[in-house]
């Protein structure tokens, strides 16, 4: 009997490694058999589902892609045609506030309301703010809301809201410039161009002079860092997959 189950296993064994084993059967004392085809079969159902696995995960990432993309050229469609409706600037817009309302413009902002298109300017006077709506074709006062200010003007602030506009004008239509109290009081100022896309820019409020936040090529590195390691994860998953299949 052990003769038998001996030459049973070193036959199942030989077929295997060939990968030609059709019926041959494993036994033991207690006379369970377990096909050695359905071994073979489990392991090709386990190598097909990771690359089922795989091919999911890489449709998914290829989904997200374009997703975001979607998004993002609609969002840039979106601001191309704010900046284009807009019929007057934010330097204007600014000037025409602080003749509305009395005050320090702090904020410059393009915006759609329900009334319109419409600059919404923010001004500081003492302990109390004054958020000014202004048609966004005309600069016509649509809106003045009064409020106490929870925010106070500068010390240093000698560049005016018109004035950083001014500076960012070159680079596409100016849709923003606000106060940052996170750098020192400096102006951020947001610009979109013909194509829609929205740049940064950071206004000395002393100097007036114009520069690229850091911040913004930190996000760019970021996104590529991020590109690159989903690109990676995508690359180790096949070659681990591959891996497997020839260890087995």
């Amino acid at each position: 009997m052990k003769r038998k189950i001996a030459i049973a296993t070193l036959t199942a064994a030989a077929l295997v490694g060939t990968g030609t084993l059709s019926a041959a059967a494993f036994a033991d004392d207690g006379g369970e058999q377990r096909s050695a085809t359905s071994v073979v079969q489990d392991r090709d159902d386990d190598r097909g589902q990771d690359r089922d696995d795989r091919d999911d995960d890489r449709g998914q990432d290829r989904d997200d892609d374009r997703d975001d993309k979607g998004e993002s050229r609609g969002e840039d469609k979106d601001d191309r045609a704010e900046a284009k409706s807009a019929g007057t600037t934010a330097s204007e817009a600014a000037a025409a506030a602080e003749k509305a309302a009395p005050g320090t413009v702090t904020s410059v902002d393009l915006d759609q309301d329900r009334k319109g298109l419409v600059w919404e300017v923010e001004l500081i006077d003492g302990k109390t703010s004054h958020e000014v709506q202004l048609d966004a074709k005309t600069n016509k006062v649509v809106g003045d809301k009064k409020e106490s200010a929870d925010e106070n003007v500068p010390a240093n602030l000698k560049v005016s809201a018109k004035d950083a506009a001014d500076k960012a004008a070159a680079h596409g239509t100016v849709t923003s410039v606000d106060l940052d109290d996170d750098r020192n009081g400096a102006w951020e100022v947001e610009t979109t161009g013909k194509n829609g896309q929205e740049r940064d820019f950071s206004v000395d409020p002393a100097s007036g002079k114009l520069t690229k936040p850091a911040s913004e090529n930190e996000d760019h590195d970021s996104d590529a860092s991020d590109d690159r390691d989903d690109q990676d994860d995508r690359d180790d998953d096949g070659r681990d997959d591959d891996a497997h299949e020839n260890d087995d």
